[in-house]
C-alpha cells in the first residue's frame, strides 16, 4: 500500500513537471514583439558582441534564422517616384516608409538597405549593418516587388542566408511639410486658376493661337498647357527659355483638369513632388440681358456701324474691342497685350451675320476676367426702318 502511493505521488510530480516545462517552452519561443538580446561572433576578430533582435519579426534557434513576413509586410508603405518630366535619367527611384514613422527613404532598384528595430519593437531604418536587407524592384507604377534577405555572415558561424520576397501596391507619398517655409511653394499654393481666356477662343484661335490654361501666380498671369512646364527662376515663376536646362530649377506642370479643379504638380532640385488643387474661379454672370445690350444699330458705311450701348453712342467695325474703363466704353488698341487686363469688361464686335433675310450685329460681352460671356445678336436697322424712325422723330 505504501509503495503505490509512493508511485502516486512520483507520478503527480512528473505530469506537474511536464506543464511547467510545457508552460516554459511556450513562453521563452511564443512571446510577442519583446526585445532579446542575442550573442555573436564577427568573423575574423572573435570578439562577442550583442546584436538586439525583436522576437515577433525574427527568431533565432541554434541553426535556424527566418523572417516573418507577415510583420514586416503589413508595416511597409512603397511607391514608385514620379520621375521630373525633364529627368534624363533611366534608373527607376522608389520611395518606402513605415507606417509608425514619419522618415522616408528613397532608393533605386536593387539598392540594399538595412532594417532594425526599436525600444518600442517598431521597425527602422538602420545606418549600420543589421542581419535584415531589403530591396525593391518596381514590378509597374502600381505594384512594388519586396525582397528580404536575412544576412548573417557577419553575425553568426556557419550561417546561411535566406530570402524571401511580396509584393505591395503602390500608395502615393505626397509633400505637405515644407511648402509653409519655401516661397516657390508658397506661390504656388496661392495662385488662381482662371481656366481658358474666353475671349481666345473666339477671337485669338482665328490667328492660329490655341488658348491656353491662366494661372495667376503672385500678380502675373502665366499660360499653360498639359505638356507646358514652369520653372522658378530669379523668384519668379516663368516659363524656361527655349534649350534652357531646367533640372537645377523646381518646376511645376499641369497634372490634371476637370470643370471644378486644376491639379498642379511640382518637384524641387532633389526630386520631392507635391501637388496642388486649385479650385477654378467663380464665373461672374452678367446683370443685362442680351437684347438690350447693343441697340439702336445703324449702317454708316460700308464698313462701319453706328450702335448705342448702355446709352453710350459708339461707332464700330468687325473686330472691334471695346474696353470699359470708368463707366466709358472705348476702342481697344489691336496691339494690346490681353494678359495686361484684367478686372475689366470686354465687348468683341465679330461680324453682321443673314438670317432669314434680315442683317444680325452679332457680337460677345466678356465678364471681368474673361470666365465667361453673353452673345449678343441684334438686328441691324434697315434703310427703310431708319427713314421711318427718322419721320417718328420730327414729328
Amino acid at each position: 500500500m505504501i509503495q503505490e502511493k509512493l508511485l502516486n505521488k512520483i507520478f503527480t510530480y512528473f505530469i506537474l513537471l511536464l506543464v511547467i516545462l510545457s508552460a516554459l517552452i511556450f513562453f521563452i519561443f511564443a512571446r510577442p514583439s519583446k526585445l532579446v538580446r542575442a550573442s555573436y561572433i564577427k568573423k575574423g576578430e572573435k570578439k562577442e558582441v550583442s546584436l538586439d533582435i525583436v522576437s515577433k519579426a525574427l527568431f533565432l534557434e541554434p541553426f535556424k534564422f527566418d523572417v516573418s513576413m507577415n510583420s514586416i509586410k503589413d508595416e511597409i508603405e512603397v511607391q514608385v517616384v514620379e520621375k521630373r518630366p525633364d529627368s534624363k535619367s533611366k534608373e527607376e527611384k522608389l520611395e518606402i516608409k513605415f507606417k509608425k514613422s514619419l522618415k522616408i527613404l528613397k532608393v533605386i532598384e536593387d539598392e540594399k538597405f538595412f532594417v532594425a528595430v526599436d525600444k518600442n519593437g517598431s521597425f527602422e531604418f538602420s545606418d549600420i549593418k543589421t542581419p535584415l536587407v531589403v530591396f525593391l524592384k518596381a514590378i509597374d507604377k502600381k505594384n512594388v516587388k519586396v525582397v528580404v534577405e536575412t544576412d548573417l555572415a557577419d553575425f553568426m558561424k556557419d550561417s546561411q542566408n535566406k530570402t524571401n520576397f511580396f509584393v505591395l501596391k503602390a500608395t502615393d507619398f505626397v509633400n505637405t511639410k515644407d511648402i509653409d517655409t519655401r516661397d516657390d511653394l508658397k506661390l504656388l499654393a496661392s495662385s488662381k486658376w482662371f481656366s481658358k481666356d474666353e475671349l481666345q477662343k473666339i477671337y485669338k484661335t482665328k490667328n492660329g493661337l490655341e488658348p491656353k490654361e491662366r494661372l495667376e501666380i503672385d500678380g502675373k498671369v502665366v499660360h499653360l498647357n498639359s505638356d507646358d512646364v514652369l520653372i522658378y527662376k530669379d523668384g519668379i515663376w516663368q516659363k524656361p527659355i527655349s534649350l534652357e536646362d531646367t533640372q537645377s530649377y523646381t518646376i511645376a506642370k499641369i497634372k490634371s483638369i476637370d470643370s471644378k479643379i486644376l491639379e498642379i504638380e511640382a518637384w524641387d532640385k532633389n526630386s520631392n513632388k507635391y501637388v496642388f488643387a486649385l479650385p477654378s474661379v467663380v464665373k461672374q454672370g452678367f446683370s443685362i440681358r442680351a437684347d438690350q445690350f447693343v441697340t439702336a444699330i445703324r449702317k454708316r458705311t460700308i464698313t462701319h456701324f453706328s450702335c448705342q450701348i448702355e446709352k453710350q453712342r459708339v461707332i464700330l467695325k468687325e473686330k472691334d474691342i471695346l474696353i470699359k474703363k470708368e463707366g466709358r466704353w472705348r476702342l481697344l488698341k489691336k496691339d494690346i497685350d490681353f494678359d495686361e487686363i484684367k478686372n475689366e469688361e470686354l465687348f468683341y464686335f465679330d461680324k453682321v451675320e443673314s438670317k432669314n433675310n434680315k442683317n444680325f450685329f452679332v457680337g460677345y460681352l466678356f465678364n471681368q476676367m474673361r470666365t465667361n460671356y453673353l452673345k449678343i445678336e441684334t438686328p441691324i436697322l434697315s434703310s427703310v426702318s431708319q427713314r421711318m424712325n427718322k419721320k417718328r422723330a420730327v414729328r
